[in-house]
């Protein structure tokens, strides 16, 4: 949210003097789980945004305002953590880079599924072929070299798409509130 709309909702709280449970959790909200945009404060605090979440803490704490006990404690915790470093924000992955990881590694490992089956099959055959053996050691030689590429080709395809994920998460969140 852009620092004036959170001085308007910040103004429109302090008309009344008194700042409510309520009202404090709606200032640092982040993004609606609904609509996605955030109520107040959003899922990045830029330094211009916590110095206005400061000052209301402030006014409480020297009587401009009164305060519920619980919006004080909200606002004391918020105030607490400081403002959002935007660098650490974006390493971070943004405000959806844990999605993003999980759904990178989700794919990445379904698809490298469809390569692992070829590519342990492949490894299984050529194994049994150098062996020359028949039988139950073909089973068990062949079965060991298929689960060895197959994992293999899973985990490195996953780890991939977690990476991609993880490159989503952070250029969405230079876009971040």
């Amino acid at each position: 949210m852009s620092v004036s709309a959170l001085n308007g909702l910040v103004n429109s709280y302090r008309a009344d003097g008194v700042i409510t449970l309520e009202e404090a959790e709606n200032i640092i909200s982040p993004a609606d789980p609904t609509f996605g945009s955030p109520k107040a404060i959003g899922s990045f605090t830029g330094k211009d945004e916590f110095e206005i979440v400061k000052k209301v803490a402030a006014d409480i704490k020297s009587g401009a305002l009164v305060g519920e006990p619980g919006a004080v404690d909200t606002l004391d915790e918020f105030v607490a953590k400081g403002p959002d470093s935007r660098f650490k924000h974006i390493l971070k992955g943004g405000s959806i880079g844990s999605a993003m990881r999980r759904l990178g590694a989700f794919l990445g490992g379904t698809v490298g599924g469809l390569g692992a089956f070829f590519a342990g099959g492949g490894a299984a055959i050529v194994a049994v072929q150098a062996a020359a053996v028949s039988g139950a050691a073909a089973f068990f030689l062949g079965g060991a070299a298929f689960i060895g590429v197959a994992a293999a080709v899973v985990l490195g395809a996953a780890a991939i798409g977690l990476g991609a994920g993880h490159v989503v998460g952070m250029i969405q969140g230079t876009f971040d509130d």
